[in-house]
């Protein structure tokens, strides 16, 4: 037969719970044929039961709310006081109306579980959870939400002892609001990684980072982003001045490139550094902070370096990177080239001349939509130094397909959607009063396209042989 309904009355259950030690047959009987039942066998008996004692079921629900310091009597003045649980106290006593009509559409709620709302002792009950009056919903949310357990564990004790309509979207709105649980929360879910755009040019976009320390070295690793072509220089200190040394040697060899990308280590960030890549026309462009996956390109080259290294054991290190990257510039990495091939346009020769092998297949891109943050709105920005995980802020403005810049009592910081999280600001606060501060003139901003260098090509000036008197250096 149909089963009892999970949320029936207590009584319907303890019916069920008596008739199941019987075994019977329901028969169907005319009225006509049913015949008075003999008086003496309805005759009660006299029995005397104390009429103070409440059902088992009433009591536990009651000691519930009187260790929440809500006590039961105060819920029942109340439900008294409460015009939207006397109608419907009136409506269980004295039956249903068949249709809500709609200047009462707000007690669509309780229309909907009228057939599972009972009263007792003066209190609504939706099967064995007590209906609370919204001037009691309050303070037990507040209650239920002391310890901080989280939107689940709230959710699933206040289904073992009350409702009230609304009852799930209030949890939601509190735990999102409380600044605590947002601290104690676990990092948001990484976003789906976006591949650097195609250049289509060689030598147009390096990424660069530092691997090591290795035998008292750190090396600086620069990749292109279009052939591969990885180069490796060995420094004893790493510094802005020695970093741009090696990029000037770099830039000598192969020209300038359109963009250099690296992290925000202090020797990309430096005046020296900066300033060389501005009197080049370069235009630099740093990761978000704390987030390497961001120059994966770079890290990919880096791990790609060590493991070679590790493959060739030896005392000179340099003698070792260049054995490495000999080796690394001839193999082929994209579409059956090797970077050589793609930056030079012909193959390397080496000692064992091998045949390319054929054409591969390009991968297919996904590129599938991140999470998107106007500007203005609130969020929780991962906080890297001492003290607080988690710190509220506004969003500030957009700066690339994956980071923004955050206005919070940090000042104007740089974050990666991997490191903020949305925000969602209490009822009780006044808006936009959390991270609320006037944008400073002097904040930070990512380094602007510098104009290109004009100019007119003219013809191959007229030879001539100089008269002046030239004196070589000994060493020549």
């Amino acid at each position: 037969g149909k089963p009892i309904p999970p949320m029936a009355a207590a009584r319907i259950q303890r019916w069920a719970l008596f008739l199941g030690n019987y075994s019977y047959t329901l028969q169907y009987r005319k009225g006509s044929e049913n015949s008075n039942a003999d008086a003496l066998s309805r005759l009660p008996l006299p029995v005397t039961e104390p009429r103070d004692v409440a059902p088992d079921e009433y009591v536990l629900y009651a000691q519930c709310l009187e260790e929440t310091a809500v006590g039961a009597r105060e819920v029942e003045q109340m439900t008294n006081r409460d015009a939207t649980l006397q109608q419907v106290k009136r409506w269980i006593t004295d039956g249903w109306p068949p249709y809500l009509p709609q200047d009462l559409e707000h007690l669509r709620a309780y229309f909907n579980r009228r057939t599972e709302l009972t009263v007792s002792h003066n209190l609504v009950y939706w099967g064995h959870r007590i209906v609370l009056p919204m001037a009691a919903a309050k303070r037990l949310l507040g209650l239920l939400h002391e310890t901080h357990p989280g939107m689940t564990s709230m959710k699933s004790t206040a289904r073992t002892l009350f409702w009230y309509p609304g009852l799930d979207s209030d949890i939601e709105r509190l735990v999102k609001s409380c600044s605590i649980c947002a601290q104690a929360a676990a990092m948001p879910p990484a976003q789906i990684p976006v591949a650097w755009p195609a250049t289509g040019e060689r030598w147009s976009r390096l990424h660069a980072d530092f691997a090591g320390p290795m035998d008292g070295h750190m090396v600086l690793v620069v990749v292109d982003s279009e052939t591969k072509w990885i180069e490796a220089i060995p420094m004893k200190i790493a510094t802005s001045q020695t970093t741009v040394d090696a990029l000037r040697s770099i830039f000598a060899r192969f020209g300038l490139p359109k963009t250099f990308v690296s992290d925000n280590g202090p020797q990309f960030v430096g005046a020296v550094f900066r300033e060389f890549l501005a009197r080049n026309n370069v235009k630099q462009l740093t990761t978000a902070p704390y987030h390497p996956q961001s120059n994966g390109l770079a890290e990919r080259a880096v791990r790609t370096l060590k493991e070679g290294l590790k493959k060739n054991p030896g005392k000179d290190l340099e003698m070792r990177i260049a054995r490495f990257l000999f080796r690394y510039r001839r193999t082929p990495v994209k579409h059956g080239k090797s970077p050589a091939e793609h930056l030079f346009g012909y193959q390397i020769r080496t000692k064992m001349d091998c045949i390319t092998p054929g054409e591969k297949s390009a991968e297919s891109q996904r590129r599938v939509g991140a999470t998107k943050l106007d500007v203005g709105e609130p969020v929780w920005m991962r906080s890297f130094g001492a003290g607080r995980r988690w710190i509220p802020g506004v969003v500030h403005g957009q700066q690339g397909s994956r980071m923004v810049s955050v206005d919070s009592e940090q000042g104007l910081q740089r974050r990666h959607l991997d490191q903020l999280r949305r925000r969602t600001e209490s009822e009780d606060r006044a808006p936009g009063e959390v991270g609320k501060r006037e944008p400073a003139d002097d904040a930070p901003t990512t380094s602007q396209d510098s104009p290109e260098a004009s100019g007119t090509e003219t013809g191959p000036p007229g030879l001539r042989r100089s008269t002046r008197q030239r004196r070589p250096p000994v060493r020549f």
